[in-house]
């Protein structure tokens, strides 16, 4: 087994994840602890299991979701969380074939979030959890015992309801209809069976400020050709997928966590306390892929925010019509300091490990970080969507790639519409 940090080659995009964090402190796990751990672990068969243990280093603290005795609507939800004695940070929805969550922002209240979730869905959002941060001793004190406590609650409780209609449900349409038209599209060859068939055909990205909320959106979207052999099941089990775009305002400065202060806002967007929601196909369970924010970034350069949602079981993503699969994520971020910067884009293909160890750390500190298995078979573990070096600006950029990344990316003439 091959401990972080990585040592895969480096790919353009590819997020800097390694032994940890988020943007908080670190501590070590005893030796004894970590070798038990990883000896009960499930790794893939390449990994080498013969190499001595190291000691994980985990995050100080860590967020967790306390589920909530029955679905309410959000804005009880976020009253339901004024009431606990807990360092709350937001709130989990699921509407079935949307879910996501609602980070606690000065910038943007929960009647806000609400009306924008209507106008894109056509539905209100469903809360099904609490989001709180908590000691990473104590999260992992409650996996090997108590496990997590659900929230009572005396709101009324609500139905939850999939996506009617708005905006994004008709972006879902058009994304069905374009997986269906790139039926006839021939696989490329002359790569030795390298292409990601993990990962997803064509899509589009979206990055644009939005000038009535005073934030960042980030809107992507993706399909998965089946006729291609092209499918999320591609990914062996214990194997994750990350959807990111990456902000660069050119500073340099050095790495995380020894940055200058400020940093995380010297940007386009800020990579901290935003909301996003990740939708799938029409009357789908989207909560059975393991949706999550990714916020760990520790190794990036300290002048580059990268902005992502992953899933932990992408290979549960629902098929359509010909066994084709469509995704569609919008992230809602607070504005950095910075009018613009340097954008590019990439999916991700992270060993969940870690996760397996510590079941109730988020995702973001899990999922590709403690533990660094090498991915079986030939494919490449990166497929980047837009290269950083053709210097294309955000706001306002938009484009579309396909081919697995592999042809120009294109911009799109309609930025920042969705």
């Amino acid at each position: 087994m091959r401990l972080v940090p990585s040592r895969l080659p480096a790919q353009e995009g590819q997020k800097g994840k390694t032994s940890t964090m988020n943007r908080r402190a670190i501590v070590g796990i005893p030796v004894v602890f970590a070798t038990i751990c990883i000896t009960g672990a499930q790794f893939p068969a390449s990994a080498d299991k013969t190499s001595a243990p190291a000691v994980p280093q985990l995050p100080d603290t860590t967020t967790t979701v306390l589920p909530i005795e029955y679905p309410i609507d959000l804005t009880d939800a976020v009253v339901l969380g004024e009431t606990l004695r807990e360092d709350v940070k937001g709130y989990r929805f699921d509407n079935g074939d949307v879910v996501g969550e609602y980070y606690l922002d000065p910038g943007q209240t929960v009647d806000d979030f609400v009306a924008d979730f209507v106008e894109d869905y056509g539905v209100r959002p469903a809360a099904t959890g609490v989001i709180v941060e908590r000691s990473t001793e104590e999260t992992n004190s409650r996996t090997r015992g108590r496990g997590l406590t659900t929230v009572d609650t005396d709101a009324p409780e609500v139905v939850p309801e999939s996506a009617a209609h708005g905006a994004m449900f008709e972006r879902r349409a058009r994304l069905a209809a374009m997986a269906s038209a790139t039926d006839s599209v021939p696989p490329r060859i002359g790569r030795g069976g390298s292409d990601p068939l993990w990962a997803p055909y064509s899509g589009e990205i979206n990055a644009y400020t939005d000038n009535i909320r005073k934030k960042a959106k980030v809107v992507q979207g993706a399909w998965w050709v089946a006729p291609l052999g092209n499918s999320t099941t591609a990914l062996p089990k214990g194997w994750g997928m990350e959807i990111e775009v990456n902000i660069s305002n050119g500073d340099g400065g050095g790495s995380r966590p020894i940055c200058a202060g400020g940093y995380k806002e010297a940007n386009w967007a800020v990579n901290d306390n935003w909301s996003w929601s990740l939708m799938t196909a029409f009357g789908a369970d989207a909560g059975a892929v393991g949706a999550y924010a990714d916020y760990n970034d520790l190794s990036d350069p300290c002048g580059k925010n990268s902005i992502a949602i992953g899933m932990r079981y992408p290979q549960k993503l629902t098929k359509i019509a010909e066994g084709n699969q469509t995704v569609l994520v919008q992230i809602t971020a607070p504005l950095g300091s910075r009018s613009s910067a340097t954008v590019s884009g990439n999916y991700q293909a992270v060993s969940d490990a870690g996760c397996v160890l510590f079941p109730n750390m988020a995702s973001t500190d899990c999922m590709g970080t403690i533990f660094d298995p090498a991915l079986p078979g030939p494919s490449i573990t990166n497929m980047t969507t837009l290269n950083s070096d053709r210097g294309w600006k955000v706001p306002d950029q938009c484009w579309s790639f396909t081919s697995w990344g592999q042809s120009p990316p294109s911009k799109l003439a309609w930025c920042p519409s969705i």
